[in-house]
């Protein structure tokens, strides 16, 4: 997860969110689709994968489950 978002393991929450926002303007369906991209399936499942790097790391108690045992 900490590669999806191009974050080490000791990043902080503020660290965490502002990578989040930078992938996902750049991986969002929708944005990508307006810059006239084509949006594969592949694409799509990269982007939720990101998501729920995000939802996982951004949350203490998930992301410290996550730290000791993995997905």
């Amino acid at each position: 997860f900490y590669q999806l978002l191009d974050i080490e393991r000791d990043a902080t929450p503020e660290e965490i969110k502002k990578a989040y926002k930078r992938q996902s303007l750049q991986m969002h369906p929708d944005k990508l689709a307006q810059r006239g991209e084509v949006v594969t399936e592949e694409l799509q499942a990269k982007f939720t994968r990101m998501k729920e790097a995000y939802e996982i790391l951004s949350d203490p108690h998930k992301r410290e489950t996550y730290d000791a045992i993995g997905e």
